[in-house]
This record gives structure tokens, sequence and C-alpha cells, in this order.
């Protein structure tokens, strides 16, 4: 494990019981103290996770190394491990540094799964989660033979495997008397790690965040180096590293070797002959020393680099400087030698942002602006991310040339999603300096699209271009976006022309769409029928929207055949505008309803940033919140919602946003998150309020019913959702109804609801949503009628009942006894009980043995 560079160590061992050291760490007494607390409770048999975190340099490593010895005291064993950025793309690596060569006692096992080829017979015995399973299980027979502290440093650079591993470790903590310690830098750009946060975030683990050490530590540690008390002088010229022990130790030598630190009365401080011609900024100093072993090219390449950002992109440097590029790469690579650059996550940057303010400091305020200036217009004919270019295009606060102007009017759509304050500054400043009908409509669409809606709808009626069929467009998207469904419908017919531009809707689809949301179903439908006729003259530009408008709508009236087809073919029919990825979202929440659970919720397409999948990204958010819950979950599910729900408020997709209310109320009382639901509540009801359609008025009457407790509301909410047509969310009123009921002891209304809801969901196939009803009144004793054959065999596939048939379907797909009763709304314990008959059914040793004894899977029931 690396070290800091502010202990004293003497070597430690991965063996507790065997070997000891010891490790002194300065200015850290409280993080240690909390993780000997930790380790005092896991030892006494309740298991514990913490995140440690600090920025490279900070002492992560050497904290954890340190807390070794008081985890030994604390009767725990220990294993250390460490994930490798170079390491990410194989599977499991992370978890494997936990083993060794000396414990055989299931590693072997383990290794040799990993080292199977893919002939017959091994791909099933290969799978992910048949690795992780072995992995977990292997964890739990450690954990039988005494607690355990498990060590994962550099947590941050974990492959995917490891970090799914991880997150199911966490989910099951309290089961085990573990103590699982993780180290990673903050704020990591690793998807893997990002899923495995939000599930320490979600639990409330704890959380070190080391930060500078404190002025009395900073003493403590330049004291130890030097070997006397630092003087005032010394403590103000160490003052630059911020209390990073790797700097501070690194200015400090850098001070030695020049003899710069003289010792007097074990005092030690700067010389008289260098403190009077030395700058107060002693770190510039250090940096510039650095700099000595580098060409003299470099004091031109690397100031200018600082200037630009912490991220140093050697194509683009050397296109601003307008300098060859080996030359701009030979300088790069000295300064990684050296230690003023390093490689982090694919990115060369500078090592520490103190490095880089010095550096850019450098040069002249006046000079830096300009230059910020001149990379903007530069970069314009590179394939930079155009939020860089952006940023310096604004930070000049200039007159922008036309060759910007330009630029911008191409990138704004673009720009107005990723960055939007950005896009808007730029936008505001051009059309100040030209009346660009264009540039004007971009302006527009950039305050849509920023959340600025009633600017926008403003800025149109202002606007001397206001009457252009493009702005009127755009007004009836601001309408749209508003909740002024009717005013939209309205300005959306008065359109008739035979196309618009391809970065707007079409006007049959937004017509389409308006009437779907006033309820008007049959006439949407025949809108959508109009819209693909008209596209025929448009091709390759409407069709997807108008596919996918199509399945949103069979969605809400329950034809989720229908649906799922014309998914299908958005996905396959030519998409310009971003919609395909939002069909294979609403599938896929389609799927997730119907029992056709995700193995992964990263498996789900992420949208674009184009115009149709901005519009829907909630679709997105939506199926991957149902996927944690199937997978058992419900708080992930319930953050990612209500989160979605928060930033998306203002947003293009706020007019279906409220989509996904029912579902966040019912997770929010089910977890009994009551700032939640009455958020929601409030938010369905001003929409309502807006615009009162059944189907608002229904949401807002759901959500304030579960916020309330109230069946009558409820009730109410069924009906509205029966007269708007939208079978899914009256067969989720009635559920919630049913709920309550039962919880007030009104049993009989209790089963008339669940049976209500219950043949809703059948006839719309969502078995996931059925099981979920029967598990949430189970409690109360309500239960469904008793279905199944009679006089089934004793033995066989057919003696098998229903839900043995699927649990054994999905032991045959791999799944774990986890998953499945996550999956099925049933315990851990029921899940084993039927795996445990169906092996006595059908004779079978091991559940490996059940895929090979599966019928087909069309006769499966």
């Amino acid at each position: 494990m690396r070290s800091s560079g502010f202990s004293v160590r003497s070597p430690l061992t991965t063996r507790p019981a065997q070997e000891s050291g010891t490790t002194v760490v300065i200015g850290r007494d409280g993080e240690i103290e909390m993780l000997a607390a930790l380790a005092r409770r896991v030892a006494a048999g309740r298991g514990a996770v913490v995140l440690v975190q600090g920025e490279p340099g900070i002492g992560k490593t050497i904290l954890l190394d340190a807390a070794r010895a008081r985890f030994t005291a604390a009767g725990l064993h220990i294993r250390l491990g460490a994930a490798s950025e170079l390491q990410q793309t194989v599977p499991f690596a992370a978890l494997l540094s936990w083993l060794d060569d000396t414990d055989t006692s299931g590693t072997d096992s383990i290794r040799a799964l990993l080292d199977r080829d893919d002939r017959a017979g091994d791909a099933a015995a290969r799978a992910p989660i048949v690795i992780a399973d072995a992995i977990l299980e292997h964890i739990e027979t450690w954990c039988a033979t005494g607690p355990l502290a498990l060590i994962m440093d550099d947590v941050h650079w974990a492959d995917t495997s490891s970090a799914s591993v991880l997150q199911r470790l966490c989910a099951r903590i309290d089961e085990l008397p573990l103590l699982l310690v993780l180290g990673a830098r903050p704020q990591p750009q690793d998807s893997a790690f990002t899923v495995l946060a939000g599930e320490l975030v979600e639990r409330r683990a704890p959380l070190i965040r080391l930060g500078g050490l404190s002025a009395e530590a900073a003493a403590q540690l330049v004291s130890r180096i030097v070997g006397a008390t630092p003087g005032p002088g010394l403590m103000r010229e160490v003052a630059g590293a911020s209390g990073n022990p790797r700097y501070l130790a690194e200015l400090v030598a850098a001070l030695l070797r020049e003899q710069a630190i003289a010792v007097v009365a074990d005092t030690a401080e700067i010389t008289e002959a260098v403190d009077g011609q030395r700058p107060s900024n002693t770190l510039a100093q250090a940096i510039s020393r650095k700099l000595d072993f580098l060409p003299r090219c470099a004091w031109q390449v690397l100031p200018t680099a600082a200037a630009l950002g912490p991220v140093v992109d050697v194509t683009e440097l050397a296109a601003i400087l307008d300098r060859p590029l080996l030359d701009v790469w030979s300088v790069v690579s000295d300064a990684m030698t050296t230690g003023l650059l390093a490689l982090v996550d694919s990115e060369v940057m500078f090592r520490h942002e103190l490095i880089r303010l010095v550096l850019a400091d450098q040069l002249p305020a006046a000079v830096r602006v300009g230059l910020l200036r001149t990379a903007g217009r530069v970069l314009q004919a590179t394939n930079a991310p155009i939020e860089r270019i952006a940023y310096y295009l604004a930070v000049a606060d200039q007159e922008l040339d036309h060759t910007s102007i330009d630029w911008l009017v191409a990138v704004a759509d673009k720009l107005a999603f990723r960055a939007p304050e950005l896009a808007v500054r730029l936008l505001r400043r051009a059309t100040t300096e030209s009346d660009d009908a264009e540039l004007i409509r971009r302006y527009t669409k950039a305050l849509l699209w920023s959340g600025r809606i009633a600017e926008a709808e403003a800025w149109v009626a202002r606007s001397e271009h206001g009457n252009d069929i493009e702005m009127r467009w755009l007004l009836a998207q601001a309408r749209h976006a508003r909740g002024r469904m009717a005013d939209a419908e309205a300005l959306a017919l008065s359109i008739r022309i035979p196309s618009i531009g391809p970065d707007q809707f079409d006007p049959y689809g937004l017509r389409a769409h308006c009437l779907i949301e006033l309820d008007r179903l049959t006439d949407a439908e025949d809108v959508l029928q109009q819209a693909i006729a008209h596209n025929r003259g448009v091709p390759d530009v409407y069709s997807s929207s108008t596919l996918l408008a199509k399945a949103r709508l069979y969605l809400l009236n329950g034809r989720w055949d229908d649906a799922v087809a014309e998914c299908g073919a958005s996905t396959a029919a030519p998409d310009v505008l971003g919609y395909s990825t939002i069909a294979r979202s609403l599938a896929a929440l389609i799927g997730i309803h119907r029992g056709t659970f995700l193995p992964d919720v990263d498996s789900i397409p992420i949208p674009d940033d184009l115009v149709g999948a901005t519009g829907h990204a909630h679709l997105h958010q939506w199926a991957k919140a149902l996927t944690h819950e199937a997978h058992g979950h419900p708080d992930l599910a319930l953050k990612l919602l209500f989160d979605t729900y928060e930033r998306m408020a203002d947003h293009s997709a706020a007019a279906t946003l409220y989509y996904i209310f029912p579902d966040i109320a019912r997770l929010a009382a089910d977890l009994g998150d009551t700032d939640a639901a009455r958020s929601v509540a409030a938010g369905a009801d001003e929409l309502a309020a807006r615009q009162p359609t059944a189907s608002r008025s229904g949401t807002a009457l759901l959500c304030r019913g579960l916020a309330e407790r109230d069946s009558h509301s409820l009730l109410a909410a069924a009906e509205a959702f029966r007269r708007s047509g939208r079978l899914l969310y009256q067969a989720q009123a009635q559920e919630n109804a049913a709920v309550l009921l039962a919880a007030a002891g009104r049993d009989i209304d209790a089963r008339c609801s669940l049976d209500t809801a219950i043949a809703i969901y059948s006839r719309l196939g969502a078995s996931w949503d059925t099981a979920r009803t029967v598990a949430r009144v189970r409690p109360y004793d309500i239960r469904r009628g008793v279905r199944g054959r009679r006089n089934r065999p004793k033995s066989g596939w057919a003696a098998l009942t229903d839900t043995e048939r699927k649990v054994a379907a999905l032991v045959a797909d791999g799944c774990s006894n986890s998953s499945i009763a996550a999956q099925m709304f049933v315990s851990h314990r029921t899940v084993q009980s039927h795996v445990s008959n169906i092996l006595a059914k059908l004779d079978l040793r091991s559940r490996r043995e059940v895929a090979a004894r599966m019928p087909d899977r069309k006769t499966r029931v």
C-alpha cells in the first residue's frame, strides 16, 4: 500500500494474529478512533461499512494502514485489497486482491470458475452471478470463523463486477460480523463506483472525508521531518501546501535540499539570507525548481496549460499554442516524469490544484483573459467539447466575432442541454449584438431547455419575430411545457404547414401529445395516424417520434403488446432526433411490469442530448428506478425518482413528469418518507390546478390519499383514472386503496379493491405488479382465493405449483435466492423452501441441474 509521506511506519502483515506493527499518523486521531469504534461494534456482532474519501496525497492509505492495529486489538481478522487502474476491465479483479495463495478454503474453486474456458457446459458456471455468489459465500465463510475487517483501497478504480458484489455485500452487512472499509477519491468518475456510492449514501454509511491537516498537525509533520520545532517563518513558507501531507513533505524536502532551513536552539527556521530573497509563495519556488529540469520551452507550455484548466489535452494545447504536437507532448511527458502532471482516470491532469494555480499565476491576468479568448476561437475548428469552448468565450466577456456567432448557432441546441446556463449567457450576449432570426430562435429554445419557460414565452411575445412560424411553434412548446395543453393544442392546430425544421416537433406530433395529456386518447390516435401519412413526405425525421408517441399512448390505455411493437418499430426507424433510446426505456418499463427483470440497472441505454431524448428523459430514470425496486432496493428507487422529480420539475419534460408521481407516492408511503410524500402531493395538486384533466386530478388524488392515508381519495383517484382511460394508474389506485383499507380493518372493502387491481393487472399481464400487490396486503391477512391445479402429480415437472415453476425458471436463469426473493416479493427463506421442494419433486441434487430439466420456455407457465 502506498505512503503519503507523513507517517513513521514499520512493516505490517495481513494476518492479525501472527505479526504486529505500528504506524504513527499525525492529525488523524479522531478518524482512527471512529474506525476503532466501528471495529468494536463489529466484534459485538453488528456489521458496518465505512467510506474513507480524500484527494491524492491526503493520507487515505496511511490512515487505513494505521487503523489495522486497532482492528487487531478489537479481535478482527484483516484482509487487505486494492483496486487497480490497470485492471478496471478485468472482472472481479478488485475482489480477488482479498484472496491469497495460502488460503485454499474455497479460493481455488473461485479461481477455477474464472479460469474456465467457454467449452460446452462451462458457460453457465462462469456466469457473473455464479461467480459473485461464490465470492459472497466465501466471505460468509470467513465471517463464520470470527469477526472480519475487509479493507479495499482505491475502490474508485474497481471493475464493474467487483463494485456490483460490494454493493450486494453492503446490502447484507447487517447480517454479518463484518467491517467493510473502502478508500476512494472524492467525486469519482467511474460509473461502477458511482452506483456503489449511491448504496452507501442510502444506507447512511459513515463517511470519513479527509481534508488538509490543521495548523497544529502540519507543524507536527514538519517537526518530524526536520527534527526540530518549526518556527513561524518556516510555517509561513509551507502554508501554500494547504495542509496536504504529500505537498508539505515535498516542500520541506525541497527547502532542506537547498539548505534553506537552519536549526538553532531546537527551532527550525528559514535562513536569514534566504528569507530576505525568497518570495512569500515558497510553493511556487518549489515548482519552479522542478521546471529547472525541463527544457526552456516548458515555461511557455505549462503556464498556458494551467491557465486553461486542470485537464491537459495535448492536441488542443498544441492548436492553441500553434506548436507542433510532438513538441508539446515532449514537454507534457517530461512534466509527468517529474510529477507535475499525472494520469488520472485516463486523463492527463495537474497532480494538485495548487500546482496548477501557481503555474497559471505566471501569466498576468490580462494575458490569461486573452489566452482564453484565443482558445475559444481556435478550438471552434477542432472536436473540443463545446462546453469548454463556450466557457472560454464567456469568460472573455467581450463582443463575439462573426465566426464565434456562427459556431454558437450551430451548437446552441447541444450546448443548451449540456450547459444551459452557459448557453443562455452566451446567446443573450449574442442577441444583443445581432437581430438574426435564427439566433433569436436558438436563444428562445435555450430558455425553454434551461427551464426558463415563462421567460421564453415572454421573449417570444416581445420579439419582432414573434409571428414567425417557428417562433409560434416555440410558443406552442412553451405553453405545452407550462401545462397549458388546451392553448398549446389550439396553437398547434392553427399552424398548418407541410413541415418544420428537423430540430422541432412536427405539427401533428405536438398536437397528438397535447390530446393525450387532455385525455382525448381516441382523438390522439387519429392524429397520430394522420402523422404517419404526413411523415411519408418527410422521411428520416419524424417517424421514430410518431411511433414512440403511439407507444406511449398504448402504455396508458393498456394495449401493451401494441406498445412494445411500436417501441421496436421506433427503434428500427431512422432516428435523427434521439427517440430510439427512449423507446428502449419504455419497452424496458413494460417488461419490468410484466416480470421481465433486467440484470443490471445500467443495461438500459442512457438517453443522449438530442431533443427527442431530452423531452422524455424521465422515462429512462423511471425504468431504472423500478429495476432497483425489482432487485430489492426500494430506497434507491425512491431516491432516483424523487431526485428526477425535483430536477426536472421545470424541464422540457415537465408536461409528462407526473407519470412517475404515483410510484413516488407509493414508495414514499411504504418507506415512511413523509417529506417526499407531501412534496409530490403538492406538485400534483399544482399540476392539476393548472390543467384539471381527469388523469391529472386522479394523480393529485392518489398522491394526496397516500400522503394523508385517505382511502376515499384513492378510490376517487381510481374513478378518475378510469374516466381518463389509464388502466395501469387505475389499478395502482385500487392497489393502494386495498392496503389502506386492510390496515383499517375493512377487510371486505380491501378485498374488493384488491380483486379490482389484480383483475386489471392480469389484463395487462403485469405479473410484477400483481406480486407486489399481494405482498403489500399479506401482513393484514387479506389473500386471494385458492387457485391452481387439483390432483397434481407428486413428482416431475407437472408436480410443481405455479409459484414453484416461476422460481424454477429464475433458478435456471442463474438468479440467486436473494434476487428471486426481491423479484417475487417473498422472503429469502421462502425461496429456499421453494428450491428444496423443486429439487425433491424433480429428484435433483443441485440447482445447477434445474436448467437441464426445464421444459421448453414456450411451455412454461
